[in-house]
């Protein structure tokens, strides 16, 4: 599994200075490490995890998201399985595949909710924001409220992010 992390690093718990850098900058937490710590052990186990590689993991209430790069056609049984065993350590766990756009990853994060549109909106400074529209009716599906999975779609996308309830 790819990891921005040394596998020494990963394996012996103590991080290099580069690794350490990442953390102390705030690119990465210890929950990141935690979770590359525990891919690089079940790596022996799934051999399809060599492909993998690991981006961000965030924990919001309970709930660990891992966003993860993944080859085309790698099977979501290896998934399910893996989570499973994630859940035993991290409590609930939802696995997000990274893709080429970022409609594909938001539905995975919002799941089972049904979303009816994303939108980029300009401002005249320059900046924008991405909006996500979801049914008013579906909002009670959500596993997590509404500003903490903004703040989840912004921190993977790394763009401003506001979901609308129509």
């Amino acid at each position: 599994m790819k990891t921005p992390f040394c596998i020494f690093c990963l394996k012996s718990g103590i991080l290099c200075s580069r690794c350490q850098e990442k953390v102390d900058k705030g690119l990465f937490s210890e929950l990141d490490i935690k979770v590359c710590k525990k891919f690089l052990e079940l790596e022996e186990r799934f051999q399809e995890l060599k492909e993998v590689e690991f981006i961000k993991a965030l924990k919001i209430k309970g709930l660990t998201i891992i966003l993860v790069k993944v080859p085309r056609g790698f099977p979501k049984r290896v998934w399910f399985e893996i989570s499973r065993i994630l859940r035993r350590e991290f409590g609930s766990v939802r696995i997000i595949e990274k893709g080429y756009d970022i409609k594909s990853m938001i539905e995975q994060l919002l799941a089972p909710v049904k979303i009816l549109s994303i939108a980029t909106v300009w401002f005249p400074d320059g900046s924008s924001e991405l909006v996500v529209r979801i049914s008013k009716h579906e909002s009670r599906r959500l596993s997590v409220n509404k500003e903490d999975l903004e703040k989840v779609i912004s921190t993977f996308a790394q763009i401003n992010a506001r979901i609308e309830y129509i």
